[in-house]
């Protein structure tokens, strides 16, 4: 079977309008796909292919296959930022402001692996004192007329108040 040209292909494709990798399976097994659009289109087209964003349409890059900056400068980037806690960084994350070469999570990134330390090495804040921390109780109180006794485990929000007293 002789294949369009990559480009050609990739304009039928474009116009399907398909968001992901499943939704392009779902069309090839509809029977829809006309036979001159290959099924795997990453073994067709080795030479020009850049990942199943590109072929669809969406630009999507696998997080896999992203081009990250170097860890320490991804690093000083982010400690730039004066952000103290994992919260804010996902609120920044969200916000769009991000530039694509920093990774959302980069404890998932494999060249990252080696020199990662952490979500306060990474943000660059210290650990909260020794006050703010959230800290466990154990009471045994025992009924000294039958003898017996129990062990109660309170935990109590870092704040110190009763907010989320848990027994």
């Amino acid at each position: 079977m002789k294949f369009r040209p990559f480009a050609e292909a990739k304009e039928f494709v474009h116009k399907l309008g398909l968001k992901n990798e499943h939704e392009w399976r779902e069309f090839c097994k509809s029977g829809k796909k006309p036979k001159n659009i290959p099924q795997k289109p990453s073994r067709t087209y080795k030479q020009y292919w850049k990942g199943m964003g590109d072929w669809l349409g969406t630009y999507y890059i696998a997080t896999s296959k992203r081009k990250y900056r170097p860890f320490n400068d991804a690093r000083k980037f982010v400690h730039s930022l004066g952000l103290k806690s994992l919260d804010e960084w996902k609120d920044y994350c969200k916000s769009n402001k991000k530039p694509a070469d920093i990774p959302v999570y980069p404890d998932a990134i494999s060249s990252y692996k080696k020199e990662w330390n952490g979500w306060k090495d990474r943000l660059g804040y210290e650990e909260a004192p020794n006050r703010l921390r959230p800290y466990n109780i154990s009471y045994i109180i025992s009924c000294t007329s039958r003898g017996h006794s129990i062990i109660i485990r309170i935990s109590k929000c870092w704040c110190g108040s009763q907010c989320c007293l848990r027994f």
